[in-house]
Formats: C-alpha cells, sequence, structure tokens
C-alpha cells in the first residue's frame, strides 16, 4: 500500500507574551485541523513538539498520511 504524507506546522495566534502557557490555543489548533483532514481522508500519524521556550511548547510538528487512492485534496 501506498501513502502520501502532509506535514503541518501548528502556532498558537494572537499576541503572546512570554511565560504564557499556549496549551489550550495549541490543542485547539490541532484538534480543529485533525477533524479538517479527517474528513479528506487524512489521518494523524504524530505530533512532536518543534519549539519550546521556558520549558512551554509554542510550535508542535503534526504528521499525517493517507493512502494514494483517497480523494485528492
Amino acid at each position: 500500500m501506498s501513502y502520501s504524507y502532509k506535514i503541518l506546522t501548528i502556532t498558537p495566534t494572537g499576541l503572546r507574551v512570554g511565560g504564557d502557557d499556549q496549551t489550550a490555543q495549541l490543542s485547539e489548533s490541532l484538534e480543529e485541523k485533525s477533524n479538517e483532514l479527517g474528513k479528506k481522508g487524512w489521518e494523524m500519524v504524530t505530533a512532536v513538539p518543534t519549539l519550546s521556550h521556558g520549558g512551554a511548547v509554542s510550535k508542535i510538528m503534526a504528521i499525517f498520511k493517507r493512502s494514494t487512492s483517497a480523494n485528492k485534496s
């Protein structure tokens, strides 16, 4: 079976202040994008933090895959 892969960088929107906890914003963005892509046949493989500052994650890289036989979007 063959797969196509899509890699997204999820970042919170709006003004950020050092030390702010971005967990809620990141999880909402990740959930929204995952559901949007899931409707198009994409399945999340993994999500990993890509940038942290002061112990808080401020960016997430999410990797999705789908069978090459799925509809293109």
